[in-house]
């Protein structure tokens, strides 16, 4: 070992390096169980995921101050109704295309929760209001 340099870097150290295995006793390199290995690639791939819907959340959420606004202050943008509108309605003269009686059907089919129809029509009547408030920054047409 005294023969090479601090940083083992070049050629010539790594060929010293592999000598070294002849004559000197190394304790084995800790192998790690599968099972644990197979956790930690589970953890990297469920981060990896996260990040991704962050990311994908934000650049919605942006996209929406630009076309429907209003539509965040009505429902909560993680739930899974807020989704379904945002997919079938993203902008506001989408919504106004249809009746009060359309939403609310619309609502109560889009939800997993069993939404009354009280509640459902309360939300199509402030939706409705929503997209008659809104004042969007881009076309129903824009990509």
């Amino acid at each position: 070992m005294a023969k090479m340099r601090r940083h083992k870097t070049d050629i010539s150290d790594a060929h010293e390096l592999a000598k070294t295995h002849f004559k000197m006793e190394r304790e084995p390199t800790y192998i790690q169980d599968d099972y644990y290995e197979q956790m930690r690639a589970l953890t990297r791939y469920d981060d990896e995921i996260d990040e991704e819907m962050i990311l994908l959340k934000n650049r919605m959420h942006s996209i929406l101050q630009l076309s429907f606004p209003e539509l965040e202050k009505i429902l909560t943008p993680n739930s899974a109704l807020f989704l379904n509108i945002v997919q079938r309605s993203p902008h506001p003269t989408l919504v106004l295309a249809h009746s009060k009686t359309v939403i609310k059907n619309r609502l109560k089919a889009n939800t997993r929760k069993n939404l009354s129809l009280e509640r459902a029509e309360k939300k199509a009547i402030a939706l409705l209001e929503a997209a008659q408030n809104s004042d969007p920054a881009i076309k129903s047409t824009d990509v």
